[in-house]
């Protein structure tokens, strides 16, 4: 089942270094779901990358930050509506999407005009699933 929430994140315009409804990255969205439905702030790193088409940055940033203190990696995949999926674009870890159940997940990319919800089993991402981290609060 997909978790009611996140019906609200579809259609948010892309925008590099956005945090919010009238934009967002792919991080900018996560942290937006974040705030609003889970009441947590996170990190904004807009400040460590200039564009989200700078893969050797954004991998930096995002390869490096995800897998920290204060997330987990869950072990075997076990995904749970909030989860951060940690994603390989152009054989770089440079996307995160919010799990929103039933193996699907929301999530934006600067190839897309607005955020969507897709299947992780997709031909499209059904191998670049490096991880899937929780949030210890």
């Amino acid at each position: 089942m997909i978790a009611p929430w996140a019906a609200a994140y579809i259609g948010i315009p892309f925008r590099t270094g956005g945090r919010s409804r009238d934009g967002a990255d792919c991080w900018g969205l996560y942290s937006l779901v974040y705030r609003e439905v889970f009441g947590i702030e996170l990190p904004s790193y807009a400040d460590e990358y200039e564009t989200v088409r700078d893969g050797a940055q954004l991998a930096r940033v995002v390869g490096t930050n995800l897998p920290r203190s204060p997330w987990r990696l869950v072990p075997d995949a076990v995904i749970a509506p909030g989860d951060g999926l940690l994603l390989r674009v152009a054989g770089q870890p440079v996307h995160v999407g919010c799990a929103v159940g039933d193996e699907r997940f929301l999530h934006v990319l600067s190839s897309m005009t607005e955020s969507c919800i897709e299947r992780l089993a997709s031909p499209r991402w059904n191998r670049r699933l490096l991880g899937v981290y929780r949030y210890a609060h």
